[in-house]
Protein backbone atom coordinates (compact mmCIF):
# COMPACT_ATOMS: atom_id res chain seq x y z
CA UNK A 1 0.00 0.00 0.00
CA UNK A 2 1.37 3.12 -0.52
CA UNK A 3 -0.08 6.93 1.47
CA UNK A 4 1.43 9.39 0.12
CA UNK A 5 1.12 12.97 -0.59
CA UNK A 6 1.79 13.66 -4.54
CA UNK A 7 1.32 17.36 -5.75
CA UNK A 8 2.84 16.30 -9.20
CA UNK A 9 0.50 13.07 -9.60
CA UNK A 10 -2.24 15.71 -9.22
CA UNK A 11 -1.10 17.74 -11.48
CA UNK A 12 -0.97 15.33 -14.63
CA UNK A 13 -4.30 13.58 -13.32
CA UNK A 14 -5.94 17.36 -14.00
CA UNK A 15 -3.98 17.35 -17.42
CA UNK A 16 -5.66 14.05 -18.24
CA UNK A 17 -9.15 14.92 -16.81
CA UNK A 18 -9.39 18.37 -18.73
CA UNK A 19 -8.03 15.98 -22.09
CA UNK A 20 -11.13 13.58 -21.05
CA UNK A 21 -13.71 16.14 -20.84
CA UNK A 22 -12.54 18.32 -24.20
CA UNK A 23 -11.97 15.36 -26.22
CA UNK A 24 -14.16 12.04 -25.39
CA UNK A 25 -13.18 10.26 -28.42
CA UNK A 26 -10.64 7.99 -27.44
CA UNK A 27 -12.99 6.40 -24.67
CA UNK A 28 -15.12 4.99 -27.16
CA UNK A 29 -19.00 5.42 -27.71
CA UNK A 30 -19.60 5.37 -23.88
CA UNK A 31 -19.39 8.67 -22.22
CA UNK A 32 -16.76 9.42 -19.55
CA UNK A 33 -17.72 8.43 -16.06
CA UNK A 34 -17.96 11.26 -13.43
CA UNK A 35 -17.99 10.42 -10.04
CA UNK A 36 -19.17 13.15 -7.89
CA UNK A 37 -18.27 12.33 -3.84
CA UNK A 38 -18.99 15.12 -1.07
CA UNK A 39 -15.27 15.78 0.42
CA UNK A 40 -13.75 18.21 3.03
CA UNK A 41 -12.05 20.76 0.33
CA UNK A 42 -8.61 20.10 0.54
CA UNK A 43 -5.81 21.42 2.72
CA UNK A 44 -3.41 23.98 0.79
CA UNK A 45 0.15 23.37 1.51
CA UNK A 46 3.40 25.03 0.43
CA UNK A 47 4.01 22.61 -2.54
CA UNK A 48 -0.08 22.66 -4.00
CA UNK A 49 -3.29 20.42 -2.84
CA UNK A 50 -3.13 17.09 -1.24
CA UNK A 51 -4.47 14.02 -2.57
CA UNK A 52 -3.71 10.85 -0.55
CA UNK A 53 -3.70 8.09 -2.56
CA UNK A 54 -4.01 4.32 -1.47
CA UNK A 55 -2.82 1.54 -3.52
CA UNK A 56 -2.66 -2.38 -3.61
CA UNK A 57 -2.00 -4.72 -6.15
CA UNK A 58 -0.73 -8.56 -6.25
CA UNK A 59 -3.25 -9.64 -3.40
CA UNK A 60 -3.98 -12.83 -4.90
CA UNK A 61 -6.75 -13.78 -2.75
CA UNK A 62 -4.76 -13.44 0.40
CA UNK A 63 -7.66 -12.74 2.49
CA UNK A 64 -6.54 -14.38 5.92
CA UNK A 65 -3.85 -13.27 8.02
CA UNK A 66 -0.62 -15.03 7.39
CA UNK A 67 2.31 -16.00 9.23
CA UNK A 68 5.41 -12.65 9.01
CA UNK A 69 8.61 -15.52 8.51
CA UNK A 70 10.75 -12.30 8.54
CA UNK A 71 9.71 -11.73 12.63
CA UNK A 72 10.98 -14.12 15.35
CA UNK A 73 7.74 -14.15 16.53
CA UNK A 74 6.23 -14.90 13.50
CA UNK A 75 3.25 -12.40 13.99
CA UNK A 76 0.49 -12.83 11.85
CA UNK A 77 0.34 -9.82 9.11
CA UNK A 78 -1.98 -8.43 6.48
CA UNK A 79 -5.60 -10.09 5.34
CA UNK A 80 -8.64 -8.23 4.25
CA UNK A 81 -9.54 -7.57 8.10
CA UNK A 82 -6.80 -5.49 8.96
CA UNK A 83 -6.41 -3.62 5.65
CA UNK A 84 -10.07 -2.42 5.97
CA UNK A 85 -8.96 -1.31 10.01
CA UNK A 86 -6.08 0.36 8.65
CA UNK A 87 -7.62 1.78 5.54
CA UNK A 88 -10.41 3.29 7.46
CA UNK A 89 -7.66 4.70 10.47
CA UNK A 90 -5.65 6.40 7.46
CA UNK A 91 -8.80 8.24 5.35
CA UNK A 92 -10.21 9.45 8.60
CA UNK A 93 -6.68 11.38 8.59
CA UNK A 94 -6.43 11.86 5.04
CA UNK A 95 -8.95 14.72 3.16
CA UNK A 96 -9.49 13.81 -0.19
CA UNK A 97 -8.30 10.21 -1.12
CA UNK A 98 -8.69 7.88 -4.08
CA UNK A 99 -7.91 3.86 -3.97
CA UNK A 100 -6.67 2.34 -6.51
CA UNK A 101 -5.87 -1.65 -7.27
CA UNK A 102 -3.93 -2.27 -9.89
CA UNK A 103 -4.81 -5.92 -10.22
CA UNK A 104 -3.67 -9.88 -10.00
CA UNK A 105 -5.92 -9.77 -7.76
CA UNK A 106 -6.64 -13.47 -8.39
CA UNK A 107 -5.04 -16.94 -7.89
CA UNK A 108 -3.37 -17.67 -5.01
CA UNK A 109 -5.79 -19.09 -2.83
CA UNK A 110 -8.94 -21.72 -3.32
CA UNK A 111 -11.28 -18.81 -2.44
CA UNK A 112 -10.43 -17.39 -5.74
CA UNK A 113 -12.12 -20.47 -7.25
CA UNK A 114 -15.42 -20.57 -5.22
CA UNK A 115 -18.24 -20.21 -7.46
CA UNK A 116 -20.49 -17.67 -6.19
CA UNK A 117 -23.10 -16.46 -8.05
CA UNK A 118 -21.44 -17.79 -11.03
CA UNK A 119 -18.43 -16.25 -10.88
CA UNK A 120 -15.53 -17.91 -9.92
CA UNK A 121 -13.47 -15.55 -7.21
CA UNK A 122 -17.32 -13.79 -6.51
CA UNK A 123 -16.55 -14.84 -2.96
CA UNK A 124 -13.15 -12.80 -3.12
CA UNK A 125 -14.55 -9.83 -5.08
CA UNK A 126 -17.22 -9.35 -2.54
CA UNK A 127 -14.14 -9.30 0.30
CA UNK A 128 -12.87 -6.44 -2.38
CA UNK A 129 -15.65 -4.87 -2.48
CA UNK A 130 -15.65 -3.75 1.69
CA UNK A 131 -12.58 -2.42 1.15
CA UNK A 132 -13.89 1.06 -1.22
CA UNK A 133 -12.11 0.48 -4.01
CA UNK A 134 -12.47 3.52 -6.30
CA UNK A 135 -11.08 2.38 -9.71
CA UNK A 136 -8.61 -0.51 -10.32
CA UNK A 137 -6.64 -2.61 -13.53
CA UNK A 138 -7.52 -6.06 -14.84
CA UNK A 139 -4.16 -8.11 -14.39
CA UNK A 140 -3.19 -11.18 -16.58
CA UNK A 141 -3.25 -13.74 -13.15
CA UNK A 142 -7.39 -12.61 -13.33
CA UNK A 143 -7.79 -14.26 -16.67
CA UNK A 144 -6.72 -17.80 -15.58
CA UNK A 145 -10.12 -19.11 -15.11
CA UNK A 146 -11.14 -17.94 -18.47
CA UNK A 147 -12.00 -14.40 -20.36
CA UNK A 148 -15.59 -15.03 -19.57
CA UNK A 149 -14.89 -15.01 -15.69
CA UNK A 150 -12.44 -12.19 -16.27
CA UNK A 151 -15.13 -10.03 -17.44
CA UNK A 152 -17.52 -11.43 -14.79
CA UNK A 153 -15.50 -10.69 -12.07
CA UNK A 154 -15.09 -7.12 -13.68
CA UNK A 155 -19.04 -6.96 -13.62
CA UNK A 156 -18.78 -8.04 -9.78
CA UNK A 157 -16.40 -5.47 -8.48
CA UNK A 158 -17.79 -1.86 -7.18
CA UNK A 159 -15.27 -0.25 -8.78
CA UNK A 160 -14.45 0.42 -12.45
CA UNK A 161 -11.87 -1.81 -13.77
CA UNK A 162 -9.70 -0.99 -16.69
CA UNK A 163 -7.76 -2.47 -19.43
CA UNK A 164 -8.28 0.42 -21.93
CA UNK A 165 -5.33 -1.48 -24.48
CA UNK A 166 -6.57 -5.07 -23.75
CA UNK A 167 -9.08 -5.52 -26.89
CA UNK A 168 -10.10 -8.69 -28.51
CA UNK A 169 -10.80 -10.60 -31.96
CA UNK A 170 -13.05 -7.93 -32.94
CA UNK A 171 -11.07 -5.06 -31.88
CA UNK A 172 -13.52 -4.26 -29.05
CA UNK A 173 -11.97 -3.63 -25.55
CA UNK A 174 -12.42 -7.10 -23.79
CA UNK A 175 -13.05 -5.51 -20.44
CA UNK A 176 -15.82 -2.40 -21.31
CA UNK A 177 -15.21 0.33 -19.04
CA UNK A 178 -13.75 3.86 -20.12
CA UNK A 179 -11.60 6.31 -17.95
CA UNK A 180 -13.17 7.77 -15.25
CA UNK A 181 -13.35 11.41 -13.86
CA UNK A 182 -13.09 11.78 -9.97
CA UNK A 183 -13.92 14.94 -7.86
CA UNK A 184 -12.50 15.66 -4.32
CA UNK A 185 -13.51 18.48 -3.30
CA UNK A 186 -11.91 20.95 -5.91
CA UNK A 187 -10.15 18.08 -7.54
CA UNK A 188 -11.24 16.88 -10.52
CA UNK A 189 -8.76 13.72 -11.01
CA UNK A 190 -8.78 11.47 -14.71
CA UNK A 191 -8.11 8.15 -13.79
CA UNK A 192 -6.78 5.68 -17.05
CA UNK A 193 -5.48 1.78 -16.62
CA UNK A 194 -4.20 0.25 -19.21
CA UNK A 195 -2.35 -3.57 -18.94
CA UNK A 196 0.55 -2.60 -20.99
CA UNK A 197 3.58 -5.07 -21.99
CA UNK A 198 6.75 -5.00 -20.59
CA UNK A 199 9.85 -7.18 -21.23
CA UNK A 200 8.70 -9.70 -18.52
CA UNK A 201 5.16 -10.08 -20.21
CA UNK A 202 1.82 -7.73 -18.91
CA UNK A 203 2.08 -5.17 -16.71
CA UNK A 204 -0.58 -3.12 -14.91
CA UNK A 205 -0.54 0.71 -14.83
CA UNK A 206 -3.20 3.16 -13.45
Amino acid sequence: MIHQRLPLVVIAALIAALALCSACAPCGPAPCVVESVPQATPAVADDGWNLTLFHLNDTHASFRAEPATWRDDRALVGGVVALQSHLAEQRADAAPSLTFDAGDFMTGNPVGEMDVDGVLGGAWIAMLNTLGIDAGVIGNHDFDLGRDNARALADAADWPMMALDLRNEAGELEIPQQPVIFERGELRVGVIGTGGKGSGGMRNFM
